[in-house]
């Protein structure tokens, strides 16, 4: 290793003494931002001073210098050689200071600007130090500053190397600027090359012709055939037009246009029709002055070479790739070398060099030989380069070198090659003639650059074209055998590199098909490697990055602590290697660190034993007594390996008896049943973190497994106080094992490794059944949910006879059990404050949870509802916020942070009767769960909207929640509601009726009037329809939907129908079913084909309105309902049609609006059409009716049946009819008990407008939305 090879000379050897020799003998030095660091140093290697310069530019007429300086803050401004006043601002630059692995006691960042400049040559002058032993040194800055006649623009553009501007005023009075720079002719037309500010106005044409042609127009869109149009980016145009950083667009152009000029000598160029912006420009070829298309190189090269490979012109790209040669050569420094490029057997090129550039910076990696050219970017192996750390310590990777093989025919047999590495500010052209070699060579390059050999070895036997070689795997196992035993005599059996690591091997066992048992020690100051590998002579290695074990190392640690505090006694090691080694064979080790490098140790191993205990003794003859606990594992690995049983034996007798003396017990095994010779339960507890448990071994007799993995983790609440450094809180276990050899034994034993300390538990198991089951389960809550789902998953249990009998005995006698104790409210702030204030049972809709809760640290993982019989429900996500300001008020005092939205209501979709048991449980795992009772109401609701009604009444402070009232209903209570109302619905079969007068043969039709409340009503509605000749041929139905008026309802029909003479009937059934279903019930009764939905509060003002609206429901087109205009008492508008709309105070719901209620109606008599009409009055043929289903009778008491019935009338493709010829009055809602509770009343209608909006969303009813209406 200690042997480097031959190689190119870097350009970037030595940088920091050739910047020295520059500062002190050059005359004129120069400072740009593409310069290297200067970094200067004193005999003694240590940084004293350094600069860079990062930004230079002039923009906007104001000048601009950033980047920065170690040592002292002393920069000043020179112009023409004398300091002038400026302002340097510094700022911090952590990134500078950690790149060169320095402090300062200055921000080393400096930024320096200075508007409207004056003319002259500007410089920096650097103070490195304040001692005077350096004189300060003046850079001069490439930078310009022209004289200024008054046009600053004009200066800045003669800076960016534009000699005019021709301007454009369109016709929009929008201005253009543009030039074309230079024009060049080529075989198949011309080539374009300048720049177009059209931000304002964007150019679609170029016209172009010579002074004997007319001019002809090319369209500039890059996608058509004619023209090859590319933009470009122009930092230098950009400056000069004054556009910010942030607002700089594409304003270069190269265009291929095919225009023949021959003959000419130049061509006149124009971005507009009227040719208003002519410019001539010289042609000329590429064998002419091509200097301004070369000054563009850096910003057009890349657009000229999509023109010339689309074109396939040969001139062109040759022209090119000399051109941009020079060019970059010029502008950019060297940053790449080709060390080695060799020729194998004329079948591959092999690559090897470095790119002083981070990765994710190089753009292409071109490979040119002759006229073929290939991009290897993605082929090139990244190779570890120690030696160019220091010429390049701002960078951040270290893997700066790579190889790559290239077996493509093209590239062979040449006398010279070419790498072009472009990256995103520079350009370097590598040149190399290949050497030919055979394997020798191969060998010595492999030998004097150590860390090519594992990347160049893959490549070579991964290519196919090296495989086919005769006699490649042979030659190819000399090849890396010879290389491992040269590298191997000089590698060295200790480090001491802080950057990767410190580490020694100490001594080396070999065990022959044993492996080998590595001892020493190893200590990383900053970070750990990737992978640690062992390696053999031929190429096969063995991964053991996870097979060290940590040993106390006291007198390593002594000397250790002087240079890194932080170390600990636990940097010794032990590592077992699983790769057949014999004593004398070579082998290394490799701790591999990425982009930091690989270190390289070898292993000398000694004489082997013959016998492994003998072997293994005389190790722990080296090492203190306790670092068995750490050596335990390995050695185990290594008596397993050689299948020797004494030496087995052996280990656990040592391991215990070092253990016991020096370990405290963490562990303890509560319960050990053997249940019906099936299995053995084993429950207890281990005090410590799961992720440093490494071994849990049950042990009987000679049988051992590992059941660490089998463990189901348990809540152990009385271990908190022990072990109060524990972050876990599930500290208990439970474990089934059905191995016959561990049932019916008098004793076992359970050995428990962790990291730092081992416990022997011993115990001897008792028979159980499932009565002693239940009692350890209820005295062991934690322990229920785990056992259960471990006994009702095992096999050998589930073969018992009646098991699934037995139980279901075990779950529902635990829950009755356990039930019993279980609190209707809990306050644990390590967990959860929470209280069930009270339960709904709804039978099949599941049950109705009210309550409040808040978790000071963490919410539950999960929470489920259970009942007797094992079953459980999930409702984590069903929690829904409400406001409990009396329960924040309290908790306030406690967690200041807790919200008003403290409350909850939980659907729980489990079916539960009223009086069932049930209890939830609040999961935290590790800190445990918690449970509570479910009490149910002991007395079942016979009446569905009573039911409803104390739902809604249990919903706290809801004008606290108005705007998430919608989500409410659709989290939590819609669909509870919707159930209740549907299975509480009762179907109607018996109807009875009392027909008052003759009634008409063959009505006309069937006007339906449900009574509720207020049967006064009817005496009303006689009185009006007494007169009005359009009732002496309809079938007039009085639905009683309101069972306590039947009997006044009865007399008061009787009286009056002697009073009035008009035909009319009575219709009960002996409940409520609300205003749909007493419609609904008139329907079915009814004996003409059209009906008249009317509510009791509705007068006629005139006779004959009924003509009017049968009339219109017949003759207006696709009419499937109308309507009357409705009025108030006082003629204003009560209806006049219903229109959707979305309500800002409760989002999410679709309500109806009147439009012009409560105004005077001065629209005329003439029918309009309406999204929707009122059922208060509305007229319809029986046939439609029934088949929509008449109205839906889910909307409880009364709200948006109507607008669903008109919507369904809708979806058949039905329209709807306002005819305001026929006018009524509407007392609105008087006939309606006024007892209800206002909020009540008003969240039954935000339930029936959440149904109403569901049932527009699954398409069951018209969007009233999507109406044009």
């Amino acid at each position: 290793m200690d042997t480097m090879h031959k190689r190119t000379k870097s350009p970037v050897a030595d940088t920091e003494a050739n910047a020295f020799k520059k500062l002190t003998t050059s005359d004129t030095k120069f400072l740009s931002p593409e310069d290297l660091p200067i970094l200067l140093r004193d005999s003694k290697k240590r940084l004293i001073a350094g600069i860079k310069l990062e930004v230079q530019e002039l923009v906007n007429n104001e000048f601009r210098l950033k980047g920065w300086c170690l040592g002292l803050p002393g920069l000043a401004l020179l112009r023409d050689g004398k300091e002038v006043n400026a302002e340097i601002r510094r700022m911090p630059r952590n990134d500078v200071l950690q790149a060169n692995s320095v402090t300062s006691d200055f921000d080393p960042g400096f930024e320096l600007v200075v508007k409207n400049p004056e003319q002259g040559t500007y410089g920096l002058r650097w103070i490195p130090d304040a001692n005077s032993k350096m004189k300060p040194v003046d850079f001069q800055l490439t930078i310009q500053i022209p004289a200024n006649n008054g046009d600053s623009q004009s200066a800045v553009l003669a800076e960016a190397q534009i000699s005019n501007v021709i301007p454009i005023q369109t016709e929009f009075e929008q201005k253009i600027k543009h030039y074309i720079e230079c024009a060049v002719m080529i075989d198949t037309g011309i080539i374009l090359v300048g720049w177009v500010d059209d931000r304002s106005m964007p150019v679609r044409s170029v016209y172009v012709q010579t002074k004997q042609s007319d001019p002809k127009e090319f369209s500039l869109k890059p996608d058509l055939q004619e023209v090859h149009c590319i933009r470009t980016i122009r930092p230098d145009v950009c400056r000069a037009l004054g556009m910010s950083k942030s607002n700089r667009s594409q304003v270069g152009i190269v265009a291929w246009i095919p225009f023949d000029a021959t003959g000419a000598d130049e061509i006149i160029i124009a971005f507009d029709k009227q040719l208003r912006s002519k410019q001539s420009v010289m042609l000329t070829t590429l064998t002419g002055d091509t200097s301004v298309l070369e000054r563009t190189f850096i910003h057009t090269g890349f657009a000229l070479r999509l023109i010339a490979e689309k074109l396939k012109d040969k001139e062109l790209l040759s022209w090119l790739n000399d051109k941009e040669d020079e060019s970059f050569n010029k502008q950019t420094g060297k940053i790449a070398a080709i060390d080695h490029a060799l020729v194998l057997f004329d079948k591959v090129l092999l690559l090897h060099g470095w790119i002083a550039a981070e990765s994710e910076d190089i753009s292409q990696v071109e490979l040119i030989g002759g006229s073929s050219r290939i991009d290897i970017k993605d082929r090139l192996r990244k190779v570890h380069r120690s030696d160019l750390f220091s010429a390049f310590p701002w960078l951040k990777s270290r893997a700066l070198g790579f190889v790559a093989l290239i077996d493509e025919p093209d590239f062979l047999g040449l006398a010279q090659i070419k790498l072009r590495i472009r990256t995103r500010t520079t350009r370097n052209n590598l040149h190399a003639a290949p050497d030919v070699a055979d394997w020798s060579i191969l060998l010595s390059v492999m030998n004097a650059n150590p860390s090519v050999i594992e990347p160049l070895a893959q490549l070579l036997a991964a290519n196919t074209t090296m495989c086919n070689l005769p006699d490649f795997d042979e030659r190819f196992g000399w090849l890396m055998r010879a290389n491992f035993f040269a590298r191997q005599k000089t590698l060295p059996s200790q480090v001491d590199n802080p950057t990767t690591t410190i580490v020694a091997i100490d001594r080396v066992f070999a065990l022959g098909e044993g492996g080998m048992l590595l001892f020493g020690w190893h200590y990383e100051p900053e970070q750990l490697p990737q992978s640690i590998t062992v390696h053999g002579p031929d190429g096969q290695f063995c991964d053991v990055t996870h097979s060290f074990f940590p040993l106390s190392r006291v007198d390593v640690l002594q000397n250790l602590k002087k240079r890194f505090p932080e170390v600990t006694d636990m940097c010794g090691f032990v590592c077992h290697v699983p790769m057949s080694t014999r004593a004398g064979e070579s082998r290394a080790i490799c701790f591999r660190f990425g982009e930091r490098g690989d270190v390289w140790l070898k292993l000398a191993t000694i004489t082997e034993e013959s016998n492994a205990l003998q072997l293994v003794k005389n190790f722990l003859s080296t090492i203190p007594e306790k670092t068995l606990i750490y050596a335990g594992p390995a050695l185990r690995l290594i008596a397993e390996k050689l299948k020797d049983k004494e030496l087995l034996f052996w280990l656990d007798d040592k391991e215990d008896e070092s253990f016991d003396k020096q370990t405290e017990k963490i562990a303890a095994i509560d319960h050990a049943l053997v249940l019906f010779d099936k299995v053995l339960l084993l429950h207890g507890w281990i005090a410590t973190e799961s992720e440093n448990i490494s071994q849990v071994e049950l042990i009987a007799g000679s049988s051992r497994i590992d059941i660490k993995d089998r463990l189901r983790k348990v809540h152990r609440s009385d271990l908190f106080s022990a072990f109060p450094w524990l972050k876990s809180r599930a500290l208990g276990f439970v474990v089934l094992i059905d191995e016959p050899t561990f049932l019916d034994l008098a004793q076992i034993k359970l050995r428990i490794q962790t990291y730092t300390t081992r416990n022997i538990l011993s115990t001897t198991p008792e028979v159980a059944d499932w009565s002693v089951l239940l009692s350890v389960m209820n005295a062991n809550p934690a322990l229920v949910v785990p056992l259960t789902q471990l006994l009702s998953a095992n096999t050998a249990m589930r073969s018992l006879l009646e098991f699934d009998g037995r139980f279901r005995w075990l779950i529902r006698a635990n829950f009755l059990a356990c039930q019993k104790t279980l609190p209707t409210h809990v306050d644990n702030p390590a967990t959860t404050v929470v209280a069930i204030d009270r339960v709904f049972a709804l039978g099949e809709g599941g049950m109705l949870l009210f309550g409040w809760r808040y978790e000071p640290e963490l919410p539950p993982q999960s929470i489920t509802v259970h009942d007797p019989d094992g079953q459980l429900c999930d409702v984590t996500t069903n929690f829904f916020p409400l406001a409990r300001l009396d329960v924040s008020q309290n908790l306030k005092k406690r967690f200041p942070e807790v919200t008003d939205m403290c409350g909850f209501v939980c659907h729980v979709p489990m079916p539960t009767k009223t009086g069932e048991l049930r209890t939830i449980c609040f999961h935290f795992g590790e800190r445990g769960d918690v449970w509570l009772k479910l009490l149910t109401a002991t007395v079942e609701e016979s009446n569905a909207l009573q039911l409803i009604k104390n739902i809604l009444g249990t919903i706290p402070a809801p004008d606290k929640i108005r705007g998430s009232l919608y989500d409410l209903f659709n989290q939590s209570l819609g669909r509870p509601i919707e159930f209740i109302s549907a299975s509480y619905r009762k179907k109607v079969n018996n109807i009875l009726e009392r027909q008052f007068g003759k009634p008409p043969v063959s009505p006309a039709m069937s006007v339906i009037v449900p009574l509720y409340g207020r049967y006064d009503f009817l005496r009303h509605q006689l009185a009006h329809f007494v007169d009005d000749p359009d009732f002496d041929n309809v079938d007039l139905i009085y639905v009683i939907d309101d069972p306590g008026i039947l009997a006044p309802a009865l007399d008061m029909a009787a009286a009056y129908h002697q009073l009035f003479c008009k035909p009319f009937r009575l219709v009960w059934y002996g409940q409520n079913l609300g205003f749909a279903g007493a419609n609904n019930i008139g329907a079915r009764v009814s004996r003409a084909d059209t009906l008249l939905l009317l509510n009791s509060d509705v007068l006629p003002k005139a006779s004959g309105w009924l003509s009017v609206l049968h009339k219109a429901l017949n003759e207006l087109p696709q009419a499937g309902a109308v309507g009357p205009l409705l009025q108030f008492a006082d003629n204003s508008v009560q209806h006049a049609g219903m229109h959707p709309k979305n309500d800002p105070f409760f989002p999410g719901f679709l309500l109806n609006v009147h439009p012009g209620k409560g105004i005077t109606w001065t629209k005329g008599d003439d029918p309009t059409q309406h999204p929707m009409l009122t059922a208060a009055c509305l007229m319809l043929r029986k046939a439609d009716y029934d088949a929509v289903g008449g109205l839906d009778e889910g909307y409880i008491i009364g709200d948006f049946e109507d607008s669903d019935l008109c919507l369904k009338l809708r979806k058949r493709g039905l329209t709807l009819w306002l005819v305001p010829a026929a006018k009524l009055w509407h007392l609105e809602r008087q006939s309606q008990n006024l007892e209800s509770i206002a909020g009540y009343r008003q969240l039954l209608t935000l339930f029936n407008g959440w149904r109403y909006h569901q049932k527009i969303l699954k398409g069951e009813i018209a969007n009233p939305e999507g109406s044009k209406i």
